[in-house]
C-alpha cells in the first residue's frame, strides 16, 4: 500500500521536474493565444457555466436548510470553479475577454488555488465516513501546502504549488489511494470517482496540449466541470439518503428495544403479583399433605397440583427473561 503511494509520488516529482526544466517560462508568465468561440462552443460554455452556478446555489441552499457540511464545502468548491473559469475565459477566450474583463493572472492563480482547497476539503469531509485515516492525512498535507501557496501568492502575486502541480494530480492521488483503502465501496463513492475521473482525464488532455494539436476549439473543460458538478451533487444527495436510512433503522431499533424493556418491566410486575397466589397454593398443598398423609388419591392430586404450580412459575420466568433488556 505504501509502495503504491511512493511510486505515485515519484512520478509526481518527475512531472514537476519536467515542468520546471522545460515549461517554466510558460508557467510563470503564461502567454497563450486568444481562442475565439463560435456560436456552438460559446453556447456550450455559457450553458456549462450556468450548470456550475446552479450547482453552487443548489448545494449552498441545501446547507442552509439541513446544515450538512458537505453541501457547504462543495458549494464553495463550485463557486471557486465558476470564478476560475471566468478568469480563464477572460484571459484566453473571445468573446469572454470583453464580457467578463478579468485580465489578472494573479486572480487566475488565486481562484485556481481556492478551487483546489475547497475541492479537497469537500473530498476530506466526504471520505471521513469511510474511516481511511491514511488517505485523510494525505488530504490534510495537500490542503496545508495549498494554503501556504495562497499565502505566498498574496505576498508575491504568484503561486508555486498549484502552478507546477495542476489540480487534477492531487485529486487523482487522493482518490486512487482511497480506492485502495476503502473495503466496502458504495454508490456515492462511485459517483464521486466517475465525476472526478472524467474531469481529470479531460484536464490532463488539455494540459498536455492534445486538444491544441487537433485544432478543435471547444470548451471541453467547461462541459467536463459541469458534468462533474452533476455527478458530485448526486454523490452527496445519495450519501445523505443512505445516512438518513441508517438513522431511521437505528431509531426503529431503539424504539423496539424501548418497547421490549417496557414489556419486561410490566412482566416483572405481573410475575411479582402472580407469585403470591402460587406461594399460597403451595402452602395449601403442604398442609393437605400433612393432614391426609395416607390418602393415595390425595397424594396423586397434590402431586399434579404441585406440577401445575411449578409449570406456571417457570412460564412467567421464561416470559420475563425473554423481555429482559
Amino acid at each position: 500500500m505504501y509502495r503504491s503511494l511512493a511510486i505515485k509520488l515519484f512520478f509526481i516529482v518527475l512531472f514537476v521536474i519536467v515542468e520546471f526544466l522545460y515549461f517554466q517560462d510558460q508557467l510563470i508568465k503564461p502567454e497563450h493565444p486568444l481562442h475565439h468561440f463560435d456560436h456552438i462552443p460559446f453556447f456550450a460554455a455559457v450553458l456549462s457555466l450556468g450548470v456550475i452556478l446552479a450547482a453552487t446555489i443548489y448545494n449552498l441552499a441545501f446547507f442552509f436548510y439541513i446544515r450538512n457540511l458537505q453541501y457547504l464545502l462543495y458549494g464553495l468548491a463550485q463557486l471557486s470553479t465558476f470564478l476560475f473559469l471566468i478568469n480563464l475565459d477572460s484571459l484566453f477566450i473571445s468573446p469572454f475577454d470583453d464580457i467578463f474583463g478579468f485580465k489578472s493572472h494573479f486572480s487566475f492563480d488565486l481562484t485556481r488555488a481556492l478551487m483546489q482547497v475547497f475541492s479537497l476539503l469537500f473530498v476530506y469531509e466526504f471520505l471521513k465516513a469511510y474511516r481511511i485515516e491514511r488517505v485523510l492525512n494525505i488530504v490534510k498535507i495537500i490542503i496545508i501546502m495549498t494554503l501556504l501557496d495562497i499565502l505566498f501568492s498574496l505576498l508575491f502575486s504568484y503561486t508555486v504549488f498549484t502552478n507546477y502541480i495542476p489540480i487534477f494530480i492531487p485529486i487523482w492521488l487522493v482518490l486512487s489511494e482511497a480506492y485502495r483503502d476503502i473495503k466496502e465501496k458504495d454508490a456515492p463513492f462511485y459517483f464521486l470517482l466517475t465525476g472526478w475521473y472524467i474531469s481529470i482525464g479531460v484536464a490532463l488532455i488539455e494540459h498536455m496540449g492534445f486538444v491544441k494539436i487537433t485544432g478543435l476549439v471547444f470548451p471541453f473543460l467547461h462541459v467536463t466541470l459541469a458534468l462533474e458538478s452533476i455527478f458530485l451533487s448526486l454523490a452527496i444527495s445519495y450519501k445523505f439518503k443512505l445516512i438518513e436510512e441508517k438513522q431511521k433503522t437505528a431509531q426503529a431499533l431503539l424504539l423496539q428495544q424501548s418497547r421490549l424493556a417496557s414489556m419486561g418491566e410490566m412482566l416483572s410486575i405481573i410475575a411479582h403479583q402472580w407469585r403470591q397466589p402460587l406461594n399460597y397454593l403451595s402452602m395449601v398443598n403442604i398442609n393437605l399433605k400433612r393432614i391426609y398423609p395416607e390418602h393415595e388419591d390425595g397424594k396423586k392430586l397434590l402431586s399434579e397440583a404441585n406440577k401445575q404450580i411449578t409449570y406456571m412459575s417457570d412460564t412467567i420466568d421464561s416470559f420475563r427473561d425473554f423481555y429482559n433488556p
